[in-house]
């Protein structure tokens, strides 16, 4: 019965750690996390033919400079 209880406990801990790891976000990549989200949502008004407050959102270089003349935050 004791055996049973740690094999159990075991088994609980490693299912649990898989999920957690299966949770956990890589690193960020602009091309592919960012840039998607941003061409959706923000490019109308943002992008290579329009930058409302001289931000301009289609480029990393550009969106990381921020908009008139302020960059961003890290």
């Amino acid at each position: 019965m004791h055996a049973r209880r740690i094999a159990w406990t075991v088994l609980v801990a490693v299912a649990s750690f898989e999920a957690a790891v299966a949770q956990t976000p890589g690193k960020v990549d602009f091309a592919r996390d960012v840039q998607p989200i941003l061409r959706q949502h923000c490019i109308g008004c943002h992008g290579a033919a329009l930058h409302q407050a001289g931000l301009r959102l289609d480029r990393r270089s550009d969106a990381m400079r921020g908009g008139a003349g302020r960059p961003l935050q890290a």
